[in-house]
């Protein structure tokens, strides 16, 4: 027999499904009848069904994982890894409460993440390398050596079809350019039939464009291709290579390029350079971002966006450096990838977790720095990419892609009151309500 109670931990009943869970196992039930069951690695300490019918699933050691509507599709969320969720709780606000059993007490907004990984698309790793947006095409690549296109339908993510022109590439695919609705740029290490030259292939409806040797795309404003590569750059305009780099001239490994109006900017392994009129310079700086191993680099009208690959994050603007670090509240000083949504704010991917970054002007810049990580629902700390899509952000993490409006982090924390029931003196004598005590600080 089934016992039904508002509060029986292990039972929870949505529109279309029942689930009944005894130690690692969860029963789908239909009347006296068991439709499925269901194996899990350790105890199931807790089920609870929320608002929206999405099943939260505590296990033991395990954190707390969040299925949307049955537990046939996989978990969309994943909270708490290695410790022990008790019980679960949705407010009115539709924000969600934990309780555990080692760490206390949680309060996780009510955030909207759309996770893509295995469980859900047809892909052959979830570790997602590179990734690109354009419109409602998404273009991603995976530690597979696979490239992926998709179509953005809704909240969903359709119709995924490989782009490896039916055959695997030697090595990793590390950036994408969609250079135009219909034409796309890849790099990576080493590509078959590439001596140093541009192999064009047509899949479905893009000509995809692959050069060999490089970390790093840009479309620069008079229509060429910037390709941080292995030994300096590459220029590129359409399938031909106008320039590259000669090894006794320049050979440092080049990962981000940005176009200044001094020139372009270089991200390297040695620190920041630049290239004008085919001659490189270095750009001295005492700041320990500057002159380190560069990973990722935004330049707008008004600051430069500098990120590297132990030192933090430096934001150049009139003249000015600051450094951004773990001791500002960023979650690393490893700054995998970044998006630059305008002058006040700013996306940046570390090896531990989301930045949010809103600037506040003044006579000198101000920085606050929210952070969200997988505490907070994300699949994984590694953001090895991060695009800007309509309202949406776009991640590509270790465990798949991530899309959330950003507007879910727009809310104001509620000050906690402060109640005193009992005040002692000298643990015996209890003070009434409106009494006062002078004590001698000696």
């Amino acid at each position: 027999p089934i016992i039904k109670g508002e509060h029986h931990y292990n039972y929870v009943e949505t529109p279309d499904h029942t689930y009944i869970a005894f130690g690692n196992k969860v029963f789908e039930v239909q009347g006296d009848s068991i439709l499925a069951r269901h194996y899990f690695g350790d105890e199931i300490i807790r089920l609870y069904r929320d608002a929206s019918n999405n099943i939260w699933l505590s296990e033991k050691f395990h954190g707390v994982s969040m299925y949307k509507g049955s537990l046939d599709d996989g978990p969309q969320h994943h909270f708490f890894q290695d410790i022990s969720v008790s019980s679960v709780l949705q407010d009115k606000e539709g924000n969600y409460w934990f309780t555990t059993t080692e760490n206390g007490v949680f309060f996780v907004p009510s955030l909207n993440l759309r996770v893509f990984n295995e469980q859900n698309i047809d892909i052959q790793n979830e570790v997602i390398v590179s990734l690109e947006v354009n419109g409602d095409d998404v273009f991603f690549s995976t530690d597979h050596k696979e490239i992926y296109h998709a179509l953005i339908s809704g909240d969903q993510l359709m119709n995924v079809q490989s782009l490896g022109n039916d055959r695997e590439f030697i090595d990793n695919i590390y950036a994408i350019l969609s250079y135009s609705d219909d034409i796309l740029y890849i790099t990576g290490d080493y590509m078959p039939g590439l001596p140093d030259s541009i192999l064009v292939y047509k899949k479905d409806r893009f000509d995809v464009h692959a050069v060999e040797f490089g970390y790093n795309l840009v479309k620069a404003s008079d229509g060429t291709v910037i390709l941080g590569q292995t030994n300096g750059i590459k220029i590129i305009r359409g399938n031909r290579i106008l320039y590259r780099t000669p090894i006794d001239l320049f050979d440092v490994r080049v990962f981000a390029v940005a176009e200044s109006d001094t020139g372009l900017l270089l991200g390297t392994i040695s620190g920041l350079k630049i290239f004008k009129d085919g001659q490189y310079a270095s750009l001295d700086s005492i700041d320990p971002v500057l002159g380190s191993r560069i990973t990722t680099l935004h330049n707008t009208a008004d600051r430069l966006w500098v990120g590297s690959f132990d030192d933090g994050l430096a934001v150049v603007s009139n003249d000015t450096v600051y450094h951004l670090d773990e001791a500002n509240g960023l979650s690393s000083n490893r700054i995998k990838s970044m998006c630059i949504v305008n002058d006040t704010q700013a996306w940046i991917g570390t090896n531990r977790g989301l930045n949010r970054i809103d600037v506040k002007e003044g006579q000198y810049l101000q920085f606050d720095v929210r952070v969200l990580d997988i505490w907070d629902g994300l699949p994984s700390n590694e953001i090895n990419e991060i695009r800007q899509q309509g309202n949406d952000i776009w991640l590509a993490t270790d465990k798949g892609l991530v899309a959330f409006n950003p507007e879910i982090l727009s809310y104001q924390p509620i000050p906690l009151t402060l109640v005193l029931d009992h005040v002692f003196l000298d643990t015996e004598q209890e003070l009434d309500p409106g009494q006062v005590a002078e004590l001698n600080h000696n």
